[in-house]
């Protein structure tokens, strides 16, 4: 090979030797407004160019003959002792050219460059003899030294350094002000350590100093400092400007270390979260991955940042149907296997977010160990089974339970029926002899003072039991009357209960209606004189389709509740309406009703007892109210109570108005 490599490392030796034989010659036809030093140069590249052109043609052509290239008696001809002397003589005149020109030419010219620097010597003298001038020039530069300085955008800082090694603060830039938030003039002429006391106990006082005699310079990335006044991490660069005097450069740090900061912490988040996080290029290249990914799938950081993502599961085909759903959403999440090191397949759960980072596009995923969520599915679904199981045999029992609570509750309506039957014809069969009982009371009584009385009336002893016998004939009459009342309250409870008190619908003037209803309540205020009523109806009060008997009867059952148990103060009665309900309240000044009795008050025969053993109960059957709630709820209304805090009671009826109610 090396055989067949020659002959063109000749010929192109040769052609760069006569390129740069052209150039010389080229460059010589300047030699008049050339110097002589550099036309000697040229003369030598020449001469020697032109040598070493001849050997290279030689030896290429010798070559190319020994590599069969050129007939091989080309190399025989040139290995002749007349050949061979060709390039040795020229080798020689060569080298005799050479010797003769660096002695003519290229010594006399290394004088005459010693006797020019020995003159340049003398005109440096000369120059530094002219002191003014050289000030001048330094004041001119230190005029442009303050215009950076003023203009530069970072904070700068001038010091001078006295024969006492005292380190005095000459100066500062407008930046400076604004990044320390002081105005430097207050400082002018002190030493750095009274300037900024702070960087008393540091080093850095000494370092500029060291700056201000070598000429050296200083820095540092991260000086933290802190005063009364200045509190910061700085970047620092300290030069010197001329012997004795230095200046510094400083930028505020403090955001860029605090946004550092804010990124270590976050990068220690990632790295120690509980799931696991990788970081994939579009093309399934895994760019990150925290610790948690790595103990997850068994692997180590640098042997999953060599795989590809599709290598960690199993179905390469979820990838295409991943990257297809991030396009149409951005982000999506999904249950997969994942595939251990071990080559054990383990459930996880994976949500993969669309991130794009300058040009690039990456998927975010994080990931997560399903087994435990899915030996807990399992559990369950085991537990539904057996609980479907016995929900089915429980079914079974309850169906059985509902039959036989069906056939019960035929049986129970049967027995309520005849009994509400038999209730209404004994009350009807008691209703008339008591009837008979309280006609037949009034007019023996009657008769009795009348015709009897006058007849005992001189002696003392029949006086007392005729009056003793007509108090016993009222007792029997009230006493029949509250009965035949109570009767009369059993019957129509049981009469409103099956709707046949509804025959009476009419449309009602309530303002009418309820000054009615307190006309004929007034005998129950009459006989409570610490006890009065105040009606308040408002104007234009709208009509109700209703029965009228019953609503009376609410009426006058509240009215005399409120007067029965109300205390010295006023019942309210108030009646307004609004565009859907006509409302009626009546409040009165009584003890109220404990908390725990409200919810039982319109139950039927249910009665508030009195004292705490409920030997004392008020009169009456415990009927009342439950007869308005079921009056109030046939008309479509509705009846409850409100107890204040402050004592009292107030019930309240509301019932809905038609869409083509009238006022009253």
């Amino acid at each position: 090979m090396f055989t067949l490599l020659n002959p063109f490392i000749y010929l192109l030796l040769t052609l760069v030797w006569a390129s740069i034989l052209w150039f010389s010659l080229s460059r010589l036809k300047y030699h008049k407004t050339t110097s002589a030093f550099f036309v000697t140069v040229l003369v030598i590249l020449s001469v020697d160019a032109s040598r070493t052109i001849v050997e290279s043609v030689y030896f290429g052509i010798r070559t190319m003959s020994i590599s069969g290239m050129l007939p091989a008696s080309v190399a025989g001809t040139l290995k002749q002792a007349n050949m061979m002397f060709i390039p040795k003589f020229i080798n020689l005149v060569a080298a005799l050219v050479i010797g003769i020109l660096l002695y003519k030419k290229w010594l006399p010219m290394q004088e005459a460059d010693q006797r020019k620097t020995e003159q340049h010597i003398k005109e440096l003298e000369d120059r530094t003899r002219a002191q003014g001038a050289v000030e001048k020039a330094l004041r001119e530069s230190e005029q442009r030294f303050r215009s950076i300085m003023d203009s530069s955008p970072m904070g700068m800082h001038i010091y001078e350094l006295r024969a006492d090694d005292s380190l005095i603060f000459t100066g500062a830039n407008p930046a400076a002000d604004q990044i320390l938030g002081i105005n430097h003039k207050n400082i002018l002429g002190k030493p750095i350590e009274v300037a900024f006391p702070a960087l008393a106990e540091s080093k850095i006082p000494e370092h500029y100093r060291e700056v201000c005699r070598t000429g050296q310079t200083w820095q540092d990335e991260d000086i933290h400092y802190e005063d009364g006044s200045i509190a910061g991490a700085f970047e620092i660069y300290a030069f010197q400007t001329m012997t004795g005097q230095m200046a510094t450069q400083f930028v505020d740090i403090t955001k860029r270390k605090q946004a550092e900061e804010a990124l270590s912490i976050t990068q220690f988040t990632v790295d120690n979260a509980a799931i696991g996080i990788f970081w994939v290029g579009i093309e399934g290249n895994i760019s990150y991955v925290n610790q948690a990914g790595c103990d997850l799938l068994g692997y180590t950081k640098r042997e999953i940042l060599s795989l590809r993502i599709d290598d960690l599961t199993p179905d390469i085909s979820i990838r295409s149907d991943v990257l297809k759903r991030i396009k149409e959403t951005g982000s999506t999440s999904f249950e997969a296997e994942g595939l251990r090191k071990d080559e054990s397949v383990l459930p996880i759960g994976i949500t993969s977010h669309h991130i794009e980072f300058g040009k690039d596009e990456f998927e975010l995923i994080f990931v997560t160990d399903l087994t435990e969520q899915k030996d807990t599915e399992d559990a369950l679904e085991a537990m539904n089974k057996n609980l479907e199981a016995i929900v089915e045999e429980r079914t079974r029992a309850l169906k059985q339970k509902a039959k036989e609570l069906e056939d019960a509750n035929i049986r129970l309506t049967g027995v309520d029926r005849m009994k509400s039957a038999m209730l209404s014809s004994v009350t009807h069969e008691l209703k008339t002899p008591l009837t008979s009982i309280i006609g037949y009371t009034k007019l023996t009584d009657r008769d009795f003072v009348r015709d009897f009385l006058p007849l005992v009336a001189g002696n003392a002893s029949l006086t007392n039991k005729g009056e003793r016998i007509n108090e016993n004939l009222s007792i029997v009459g009230q006493e029949s009357a509250r009965l035949l009342g109570l009767i009369d309250n059993f019957l129509a409870l049981s009469r409103i209960r099956s709707g046949f008190e509804e025959s009476g619908i009419e449309p009602i003037n309530m303002a009418e209606a309820i000054q009615h209803a307190v006309n004929l309540s007034q005998s129950y205020f009459s006989v409570q004189p610490d006890i009065s009523l105040e009606v308040d109806i408002a104007d234009n009060l709208p009509t109700i389709t209703a029965d009228r008997d019953n609503v009376l009867r609410v009426l006058i059952n509240l009215l005399e509740n409120a007067a029965k148990f109300g205390n010295e103060g006023v019942v309210f009665l108030t009646a307004t309406a609004d565009n859907t309900t006509l409302s009626l309240k009546i409040k009165d000044s009584g003890p109220g009703i404990p908390p725990e009795e409200r919810s039982r008050i319109f139950e039927p025969f249910y009665q508030i007892c009195e004292d705490d053993d409920c030997t004392i109960k008020p009169d009456g059957a415990g009927l009342g109210l439950a007869i308005c709630k079921q009056i109030v709820e046939n008309a479509g209304g509705s009846i409850r109570l409100q107890c204040p805090t402050a004592g009292g009671c107030e019930f309240i009826v509301e019932f809905p108005l038609e869409a083509d109610t009238t006022r009253s």
